[in-house]
């Protein structure tokens, strides 16, 4: 993948919803002062999730025991992070939930033709004048599958709830990736996309979410990136409280932040 400067969808967000916190993970790049347990957990399921689409791929079926030892070794390395501060579960709590989720995920989850796993993309980001933003738009499709209609780029989440028809419609990331399927599957027709998501309750459930984006949500995702990069260059990021703070790996470093000479000066011009 292209090392330059780039964008992903997950910068944006991070911008949008606390610019304190993208100056410290993206420009500054800080080592996080912990790691919230859900972050390394739903990266075990990933593994598992990754499994059986691989085994799809050449055509044979894994077996529920097999995905679920997959998760469990995946757990017990990432699981290990010193870093590590669970919530309300402690790692046995989530290696037993994992174990559940793996073995709904079996179970639910479609057989599809599967045409790449893990699939790093690169591609322009190009407002409605024309312009071509300097930084590029980089992402990793999970999974791209093959059905009768054609493709469908596939992104797999745990999440704690069932998502709302609110929250897939304005998902950033899905407008991101539709943004840059075209650029990719050049030449392959209409590609769609869709959320298939893991909850992480007591009795798991895996949903599928189908979304669809206009070009004017692309064109607007594009301008968010244009005036993100004007606002990097203005050099002023503030710390914005939400719910998101109870679990923010730079607790401290927002603690003590005052703002430095050149964000000050920005904010009194601005009074």
């Amino acid at each position: 993948m292209d090392k330059r400067e780039h964008w992903s969808h997950s910068q944006l967000k991070t911008l949008l919803d606390c610019p304190l916190l993208y100056k410290f993970k993206y420009l500054e790049k800080r080592e996080p002062e912990f790691t919230p347990d859900y972050f390394p957990f739903g990266n075990a399921v990933h593994e598992a999730h990754k499994a059986l689409c691989n085994a799809f791929r050449e055509g044979r079926e894994l077996s529920e025991a097999d995905a679920q030892k997959t998760f469990g070794e995946a757990w017990e390395v990432l699981g290990a992070d010193p870093l590590l501060r669970f919530g309300k579960n402690d790692w046995g709590d989530l290696l037993n939930l994992g174990l559940e989720m793996v073995k709904v995920l079996h179970k639910e989850m479609p057989r599809e033709k599967v045409v790449a796993i893990d699939a790093e993309f690169n591609v322009p980001l190009i407002t409605g004048g024309g312009e071509i933003l300097e930084r590029p738009l980089n992402g990793i499709f999970d999974l791209i599958v093959q059905g009768q209609e054609g493709l469908t780029v596939v992104d797999f989440k745990t999440a704690s709830k069932k998502y709302s028809p609110a929250d897939v419609a304005a998902d950033m990331q899905a407008t991101a990736y539709l943004l840059a399927a075209p650029h990719v599957f050049d030449g392959a027709g209409k590609v769609s996309f869709r959320f298939d998501v893991i909850t992480k309750a007591k009795k798991p459930a895996f949903v599928s979410y189908t979304t669809e984006r206009t070009d004017q949500d692309i064109a607007r995702l594009v301008s968010l990136f244009q005036q993100a990069e004007r606002e990097i260059a203005a050099g002023v990021f503030l710390p914005r409280r939400s719910w998101r703070c109870k679990s923010c790996s730079y607790e401290t470093a927002c603690a003590a932040w005052a703002p430095q000479e050149r964000e000050a000066a920005v904010l009194a011009n601005t009074r």
